[in-house]
């Protein structure tokens, strides 16, 4: 009897975690493992999806290691960034908003810089100090300001962009008086002759969910250049406006399958901002929003029907929950991560159970963004 109880003791001791009770330390134990010892594209993942409101405290140490390069430790510089994007960020630190401050001012030095090698090390450097700009413009305070109009006419192209990016958003926000020549900066740009300016105009405006944007926007969805089309899609949806919802449902039977992938994911985001709108007639156009998304649920193309069902899982309705879990089993590792990092999003803890069998997987992208969504729904209140 006592070796038969001493089997089960050893059992169930090294048995693998059953996850049905998966709890927020044991996502942080996962993290934290695969912080320290897994490859850049995995740490930068994390990185990248522990900005929402998700505060532990054991992280810091490892943060502050790989934002402040301690111990002689050579760090990517993406990873670096994002360390210290995340400690300015989610804790506060403003040793950190330094850091990112120092990535801005140091300016690249390449060998060669003419040579094709050379020019690509040089953009590369370039888009990590833009990527500082955007990020001293969220975590940074109004002093902040002097030193990225220094940069308004800096040589890099990536770095002008996301100085007036900044700009225009605190100017947007109240937060520093209006400048026309920031606000023209982009407007002029919906109107180039080259496509990608107006493409990068489109986008720009789009994140900055800057309403009175979306008349402008409205016209690029008659734009000759396919891109820009979908960009304008996604952005007046990521505005919210219903003022352009019918233009928006006019192109749902479009052939382009990018454009009815647009429209199925943008009007998961419309649809949101209408949620929580003040607007009388809300209720209306969240109809006509979910009756389009529930056509998108049967379309032959399947990124249409993915997301479609996503954007319904935003707006709390589980009609599509079946394509989801279709899109959990797919062969294709990115669906079914979109699919996973979706739940995280917008799902509830009675979701979680779909989720648990990826943090016990050998692939590490998959084990890491399962347990970064299980954490998002167990963080949230």
């Amino acid at each position: 009897m006592k070796k038969l109880m001493y089997c089960i003791t050893t059992l169930i001791y090294f048995a693998p975690i059953t996850f049905c009770d998966i709890d927020i330390e044991t996502c942080e134990k996962i993290l934290i493992k695969h912080l320290t010892s897994a490859d850049n594209s995995t740490k930068i993942y994390i990185l990248e999806n522990l900005t929402q409101g998700i505060n532990l405290d054991n992280f810091v140490p490892i943060l502050k290691k790989m934002a402040y390069k301690t111990d002689l430790q050579q760090v990517d510089d993406n990873i670096r960034i994002k360390s210290a994007y995340l400690l300015a960020k989610v804790y506060k630190d403003t040793a950190a908003v330094n850091v990112l401050i120092n990535i801005l001012e140091t300016k690249p030095v390449v060998k060669n810089p003419q040579s094709p090698l050379g020019k690509a090390k040089l953009y590369l450097k370039n888009l990590i100090r833009a990527e500082a700009v955007k990020m001293l413009g969220e975590v940074g305070n109004t002093k902040i300001v002097a030193l990225l109009w220094k940069y308004k006419n800096d040589p890099d192209g990536t770095i002008v962009d996301a100085v007036y990016f900044v700009l225009y958003g605190l100017m947007l926000k109240g937060k520093i008086a209006l400048v026309e020549e920031i606000k023209e900066f982009f407007y002029s740009g919906l109107k180039d002759l080259n496509p990608k300016v107006r493409l990068s105009a489109v986008k720009y405006l789009g994140e900055l969910r800057d309403t009175n944007a979306v008349q402008p926007l409205m016209l690029r969805l008659k734009d000759s250049n396919k891109e820009v089309c979908v960009e304008a899609i996604t952005s007046l949806c990521k505005i919210g406006s219903a003022i352009a919802l019918q233009d928006i449902i006019y192109l749902k039977n479009n052939k382009e399958d990018s454009i009815r992938a647009a429209i199925s994911e943008g009007l998961g985001f419309m649809g949101r901002e209408l949620l929580s709108s003040t607007d009388t007639a809300k209720s209306l156009y969240l109809s006509q929003i979910k009756k389009v998304l529930i056509e998108y649920l049967n379309d032959y193309n399947g990124r249409v029907r993915i997301n479609a069902a996503v954007s319904l899982l935003m707006l709390n309705d589980y009609t599509g929950i079946e394509i989801i879990k279709k899109g959990l089993n797919s062969t294709d590792t990115d669906v079914v991560i979109y699919c996973i990092k979706s739940l995280g999003e917008y799902g509830t803890k009675n979701d979680i159970s779909l989720l648990e069998k990826f943090v016990s997987v050998e692939d590490p992208s998959l084990q890491v963004a399962s347990t970064i969504s299980i954490l998002k729904i167990l963080s949230r209140k």
